[in-house]
């Protein structure tokens, strides 16, 4: 099968090195220089290849022999994302993967070599049918990631022999609807949208007339711009919201140090949003002028405390204490949250965020029925407080600390194993052709 065409990057060094003799002592540094850098490269790949085909082998035995399930485990998913500290998008894919092993022998043999990445192998487990991988492993060894998610996701394999629908190709994610929003490390905002063009073309309409209407404004002296327009159209959307507990938990917040604002030599308010970035003095007045933001006053990192004065956690408090957890401090979940005492506050616990947990409502039922209990500062996150003995532990009823995942241990000695990466060529997708095996 002729798949690529044109020569490579490294081919074409050599050719070079051989054509320019008065630089020859430059370029040969050069190519050697190229050389040692492959490979080490190759055998930092391989390296790495061959922890993600350990760890694929020991979830396919997991997933074989039911050993995963455990008290509080929902899932395969959720048992690989908690035993080896993964995002939940990542854990599906290792299951995903090792689940399609037995199915795809030639997939299973190429990655047990390390002569694949773990992407790699995903990919062609979530496009491969059954009796196509001889052809597509060999393929992807030669192909680069975005090469070979083209390829397959668009490649008419026979549709009956096609994986389930939970690992459709991209034709079927093509027809989301998909949004992203967040700061950027240079703490601006952004926005990006891409949708049908039913939907695109509702947006676009109401967008145009807030334009419209912010240009036609006699007190608009500066130039209105699309942005202008655009932050026009949800801010008129959340002021239109009857419901006053969305807008409360939804309110704009911002953290205040009232430390160095009591340093005399620090010139204007020091804040920063929730979950965002530090924030230009000019603008952290601004924000604090407006009736609908909430207002977090810290002092030493935390927020000013309510102690024994209230058992009921304001709303602000419950968005912190939710925000540092990060989902149900037991499980990870991240839907049904509940903010927790430690320390009932009818036993003497204060309201305060070192008191306080937060639990998915499963797990907030089993610790005020005595399945287990909590103890330690739930605010330490570094690395001395997660280990040490304040740290926040489960423990229970027989007082026996319920486990934690096991951490990493490196190997004895480095891997063997190289990874040739992809040659670099143009793919021409015509000429792509996979035979059953």
């Amino acid at each position: 099968m002729v798949w690529f065409v044109e020569s490579s990057g490294v081919a074409e060094a050599e050719h070079l090195a051989v054509e320019s003799p008065g630089e020859g002592g430059q370029v040969l540094d050069a190519l050697d220089r190229s050389r040692q850098v492959d490979e080490q490269v190759a055998a930092a790949a391989g390296l790495r290849n061959a922890g993600d085909a350990a760890m694929v082998d020991l979830v396919a035995e997991v997933l074989e022999d039911g050993s995963w399930q455990g008290w509080g485990i929902h899932s395969p998913t959720h048992w690989v994302g908690w035993k080896f500290g993964l995002t939940r998008g990542r854990a599906r894919q290792v299951v995903t993967l090792a689940r399609r092993l037995d199915e795809l022998p030639h997939l299973a043999k190429t990655f047990g070599e390390c002569r694949l990445s773990f992407e790699q192998a995903h990919c062609v487990a979530r496009y491969c049918p059954i009796g196509f991988d001889d052809d597509v492993a060999l393929f992807a060894t030669h192909a680069t990631m975005h090469q070979l998610k083209q390829t397959l996701s668009r490649y008419g394999f026979d549709a009956e022999a096609m994986p389930d629908a939970d690992d459709a190709g991209e034709g079927a994610k093509k027809l989301k609807n998909r949004a992203s929003k967040g700061f950027g490390d240079d703490g601006r905002y952004r926005l990006s949208l891409d949708v049908d063009a039913a939907l695109g073309g509702g947006v676009d309409a109401a967008v145009e007339q807030a334009w419209a209407r912010l240009k036609a404004d006699v007190d608009l002296t500066d130039e209105v711009g699309l942005a202008d327009a655009i932050v026009d159209c949800f801010s008129l959307s959340a002021a239109a919201d009857p419901s006053d507990a969305r807008k409360a938990n939804n309110a704009l917040m911002v953290h205040i140090d009232i430390d160095r604002l009591l340093e005399s030599n620090t010139p204007g308010l020091v804040g920063r949003l929730h979950l965002g970035p530090v924030l230009d003095p000019s603008l952290a007045e601004l924000l604090t002028c407006e009736a609908n933001s909430q207002l977090v006053i810290r002092s030493h990192g935390r927020p000013i405390n309510l102690g024994r004065s209230t058992a009921v956690i304001p709303r602000w408090l419950r968005r912190l204490v939710q925000a540092r957890d990060g989902g149900c401090r037991f499980c990870g979940s991240i839907i049904n949250l509940d903010v927790h005492h430690i320390v009932h506050w009818a036993h003497g616990g204060p309201t305060d965020e070192v008191n306080l947990v937060t639990l998915c409502s499963r797990h907030h039922h089993a610790t005020h029925s005595n399945e287990f209990r909590i103890v330690g500062d739930p605010s330490l996150t570094d690395v001395a407080g997660m280990t040490g003995p304040d740290r926040l532990r489960f423990l229970n009823p027989h007082g026996v600390d319920i486990g934690r995942a096991p951490q990493p241990v490196p190997p004895d000695s480095p891997s063997s194993a190289r990874y040739q990466p992809a040659s670099g060529e143009r793919l021409q997708p015509w000429a792509v052709w996979f035979n059953p095996n």
